[in-house]
């Protein structure tokens, strides 16, 4: 059995996280789903900003899903060093998670990054797309739009 004295828990409970390195841990742990190399991801962590980073692994994944990048570690490192555009029909905002899509609303002062409007004004989607039944749609009940950032 461990015992902790009351003064390491204290010391435990009052250490500040540091954010940037819990961020910087989830990017080198999302360029290793991809199949990059430890040293290769760290080496891109230290040389590009987060967000470039970051815009360029959800690209990454769209083209994987669309069947465009059958390496998506050398796709990823090379759309990172030459600077991509995006491939054709990818939509940021779809790409977003749920609260990275909150946090951007949160941003922009509940103005929609897609749409430009407050409320958004987003067409809703069909609720397949969302993994609903194919034909229904979804509902409007909280007057977004249908948006799903919120």
């Amino acid at each position: 059995m461990f015992y902790c004295s009351r003064e390491a828990t204290v010391k435990m409970a009052t250490e500040p996280v540091d954010q940037a390195a819990i961020e910087t841990e989830r990017l080198l742990a999302a360029m290793r789903e991809l199949g990059l190399s430890p040293r290769v991801a760290g080496d891109m962590a230290r040389r590009y900003a987060p967000a470039r980073l970051w815009r360029m692994l959800r690209q990454t994944r769209y083209a994987r899903r669309m069947g465009l990048a059958s390496n998506p570690a050398g796709w990823f490192v090379a759309s990172v060093r030459d600077n991509w555009p995006a491939p054709a029909g990818y939509d940021d905002w779809a790409e977003l998670e749920p609260a990275e899509r909150r946090a951007a609303l949160n941003e922009s002062w509940g103005v929609c990054p897609r749409c430009g409007r407050r409320p958004c004004h987003c067409p809703v989607e069909p609720a397949h797309a969302a993994g609903g039944v194919e034909g229904d749609e979804q509902d409007d009940r909280d007057g977004n739009g249908g948006c799903a950032a919120t």
